[in-house]
């Protein structure tokens, strides 16, 4: 267990966001070093998955961070997934 990461019991399955919460965990957590070589998967419902092997590269620190900040949200997930939805619906029509 000291050679995988693994996160599922903290937050359960996050389909697609699941690999790259982990991997930015792992960075985190210093588990990945320069050239490390990550084979990094991930299940979904029914027969869904994939898996990537990555070669990682010299540099597992950020650049930097960044000033921008996003502009509070005063809308719930919904109404901004029925917004595009909308818009997408208008668009092909």
């Amino acid at each position: 267990m000291d050679r995988v990461f693994v996160n599922v019991q903290r937050y359960g399955n996050m389909s697609s966001a699941t690999v790259p919460v982990a991997l930015c965990e792992a960075l985190e957590e210093g588990r990945i070093r320069p050239g490390s070589l990550l084979l990094l998967t991930g299940f979904g419902g029914g027969l869904t998955w994939c898996a990537h092997l990555v070669r990682w590269g010299d540099r597992v620190t950020p650049l930097g961070q960044s000033a921008v900040e996003l502009p509070p949200c005063d809308r719930t997930a919904v109404e901004l997934i029925r917004d595009v939805m909308t818009r997408k619906k208008n668009y092909i029509a």
